[in-house]
């Protein structure tokens, strides 16, 4: 994968993670839920940025959400539930087939998971005494919001 952009706001931008995963380090809302509903101020501003960290990539990039499903899963985990500190975000992109149509799908398959579960699933040296049954419960989602399930 090859990442030369600090942000990613079209489709065709967030293409370049198809099949990656990144830990989601923040979210900043620009729009609001309320009674279930979202509440955008604008209709051409993205509803939220995120910032993730991509393996293998040194800096944080920006991520603007502009599908309403993915933010209100967004909103849902870092909002509503909140995240604890033995907690981590952990999402995936996940486009859509034909391509032309996927603009009116939902795309972040959002997980939380165990603090550390981000570095067990992105690097196999970390913690090399978690083997087999135990490292995968490690990395398992507490809680999952997929994009095929909206």
């Amino acid at each position: 994968m090859s990442m030369n952009t600090k942000s990613l706001l079209r489709d065709s931008d967030w293409r370049v993670l198809e099949g990656e995963i990144f830990r989601v380090i923040e979210f900043s809302p620009l729009a609001r839920v309320e009674d279930g509903k979202v509440i955008d101020f604008s209709k051409v501003d993205p509803y939220a940025s995120i910032k993730i960290k991509v393996p293998k990539v040194s800096q944080p990039i920006t991520g603007f959400i502009t599908h309403k499903i993915d933010f209100l899963h967004l909103w849902e985990v870092f909002k509503r539930r909140g995240v604890k500190n033995n907690e981590e975000v952990i999402a995936s992109w996940v486009s859509r087939k034909p391509k032309f149509l996927s603009f009116f799908f939902p795309k972040l398959w959002i997980m939380l998971c165990a603090k550390d579960a981000f570095n067990l699933m992105t690097d196999n040296s970390f913690k090399t005494e978690l083997t087999g049954e135990a490292r995968w419960y490690a990395e398992k989602p507490i809680m999952e919001w997929r994009p095929d399930q909206a």
